[in-house]
């Protein structure tokens, strides 16, 4: 009975801390027979990379807004909502300017495209699409995270593959991505950035592996609640040494891929170090 209080402490700390958060956007393409009434047949529903409660399986189905940008505003399922289905502030917006030569579109994949066709066809069948229209460049498009929690600490997931893998002579195959987090919009890199790849099977694997379907990164929010990111397409010699999934004929893409963005918040350690420590003293003091 001498550990009852000490026990009961260590619940109420542990007990109290916030759940994880998971905010999840899939990048659709609206089906060719689809109208203009924002109802999108293709968004995907379940769980992705990110550690995630049950049931919580919501993605926000949003599109490009322009030729250089996208805006998480183009939500076709608004306001933004967590993966339980909450609804949150939190929003995504992605420039490509025009000195960098780059335009932001939409694509429709073919199944033999990574997972096209498989359990993850409608997270990584369609995805924004970077294009620089000089072959062998790299084209770059900057995005911010916003309305995060001031100083909070996330995980950020971002998926990165297009186009088919085993079309030959079609140079927009191979379509992977470059991702980094940056210190300011248009900022340097803070960390390394990272390429995601192919597994080499046509039709994917039916598993979504880190470095190739997706890369993850932990950064924390500014005093303003931002977080800020790079993306680019994969060119050998120029942004990375090798590029993990190259086209047909061995060259890098001149285009770029980003099926989804997944979001998970990192509960405050502190809480619970403070806790343990707590409980610590007084296991000690009934000792």
């Amino acid at each position: 009975m001498k550990l009852f209080l000490p026990f009961a402490v260590a619940m109420t700390v542990f007990t109290g801390i916030a759940p994880a958060v998971v905010i999840n956007f899939d990048f659709n393409l609206r089906l060719e027979n689809d109208d203009d009434s924002n109802v999108a047949t293709d968004t995907y529903v379940g769980f992705g990379a990110a550690p995630d409660s049950v049931g919580n399986t919501h993605w926000n189905s949003v599109r490009r807004t322009g030729s250089t940008s996208f805006s998480s505003s183009a939500a076709i399922n608004s306001p933004t909502r967590d993966s339980s289905g909450a609804a949150s502030d939190v929003s995504i917006t992605m420039a490509a300017l025009g000195l960098d030569n780059a335009t932001i579109a939409q694509s429709k994949e073919s199944l033999n495209q990574e997972l096209g066709g498989g359990s993850y066809g409608n997270l990584m069948g369609d995805s924004l699409q970077l294009h620089t229209a000089t072959p062998g460049t790299v084209g770059t498009a900057f995005g911010t995270i916003a309305n995060l929690a001031a100083f909070g600490t996330y995980e950020i997931y971002f998926y990165g593959q297009g186009a088919t893998y085993g079309s030959p002579g079609n140079e927009a195959s191979g379509q992977n991505s470059l991702f980094a987090i940056t210190n300011a919009f248009r900022g340097s890199t803070v960390g390394i950035a990272k390429q995601t790849g192919w597994d080499g099977v046509n039709g994917g694997d039916g598993a979504l592996t880190e470095g190739v379907e997706y890369v993850k990164f932990v950064a924390m929010a500014n005093a303003s609640g931002q977080i800020f990111f790079r993306w680019e397409n994969v060119v050998a010699g120029a942004n990375v040494l090798t590029d993990q999934a190259t086209g047909p004929l061995g060259r890098s893409s001149d285009y770029g891929a980003l099926n989804g963005i997944q979001l998970r918040s990192i509960p405050e350690p502190s809480v619970a170090l403070l806790g343990l420590l707590g409980v610590l003293g007084l296991l000690r003091r009934q000792r």
